[in-house]
């Protein structure tokens, strides 16, 4: 199994006091340092990866969104 470092995190929040956010609000970032550490080590080839991986994850928004609307679609033909 391959070893693996955590360059970033997203979270969503889920609750706020403050006032600054809103349920159900994404937040997240890269690890400054290990994403400095990544661009050294693997230069253009790195960010040409890691940009065509940040596009998959967007495609896999994209393509749940469709999912939750088609869902959406069939409930509401079936109700009429």
């Amino acid at each position: 199994m391959p070893e693996r470092k955590q360059m970033a995190t997203v979270t969503v929040v889920t609750d706020d006091d403050t006032g600054m956010y809103h349920v159900g609000e994404p937040d997240g970032l890269f690890q400054q340092e290990e994403l400095l550490e990544y661009l050294r080590m693997h230069g253009q080839k790195g960010k040409s990866e890691m940009l065509e991986h940040l596009a998959y994850m967007q495609f896999q928004i994209l393509e749940t969104w469709r999912i939750v609307n088609r869902a959406e679609n069939c409930k509401a033909a079936s109700a009429d």
